[in-house]
């Protein structure tokens, strides 16, 4: 009698447990974490991994993401769940992580010496509304690059801008996320392009200087001919 209230008592506990995973009480609520977001891999900004508020995430190359689950088991640590597990991979990895100003670094608890930073994307350009959208209006108008004044940038007042050669020519969006940063959307990506440029700059005497967040030692400058 008392193994039969035992095996009762187990398959409750079962039940229950099975009823708590599918209606997703105990869910952790991620939607006000700092990892929600984008984030460019620093040594190939196209790599992405994008964190969502309900636990879900996409993370690779454009055109060959994978998506997976993520979850904070405690400070300083994320687990990632890949959707589809592939022989030879680590399916339900761990991971440390340090976030320093817009830089994310993860180190494996699993594979050792195996670390990786990805900058923050920002998305002010495209998903914010007009109003909320902070410019810094002395960047607008026509700048030309210091080593070839047939390669210009024009930054206009609507946020939409237009760079490149003469007879081929690109159009973007751009915003100021921060005192002396630019960010750049191309409104069509080419091949191997960044979705989302991150830029700090300076604006001297007339001449404007930016330098890449995303990848190292990219520098131009411009000086203003309008």
């Amino acid at each position: 009698m008392k193994l039969k209230k035992l095996v009762a008592a187990g398959l409750t506990v079962v039940m229950l447990c099975s009823l708590v995973v599918l209606v997703g009480c105990g869910s952790q609520d991620l939607s006000d974490h700092e990892l929600v977001g984008e984030w460019a891999w620093d040594e190939a900004a196209d790599f992405l991994y994008i964190f969502n508020e309900d636990g879900t995430g996409e993370r690779g190359f454009s055109g060959l993401r994978e998506t997976f689950t993520w979850s904070i088991p405690g400070d300083g640590r994320v687990r990632i769940r890949r959707d589809v597990a592939e022989r030879g991979y680590i399916r339900n990895e761990q991971w440390d992580y340090t976030l320093v100003g817009d830089v994310f670094t993860i180190s494996s608890r699993q594979v050792a010496d195996m670390t990786f930073s990805y900058i923050r994307v920002d998305e002010t350009a495209a998903d914010v509304p007009d109003g909320e959208i902070q410019l810094n209006y002395e960047l607008i108008g026509t700048w030309a690059w210091d080593d070839n004044y047939t390669y210009t940038y024009v930054f206009n007042a609507d946020r939409t801008g237009v760079r490149g050669f003469a007879g081929a020519t690109e159009t973007f969006t751009w915003s100021n996320p921060g005192d002396g940063r630019i960010t750049i959307r191309p409104d069509e990506l080419p091949t191997g392009g960044i979705q989302y440029e991150q830029w700090d700059y300076t604006l001297i005497d007339n001449i404007f200087t930016i330098s890449s967040r995303q990848v190292t030692g990219m520098t131009f400058s411009y000086t203003r001919v309008d």
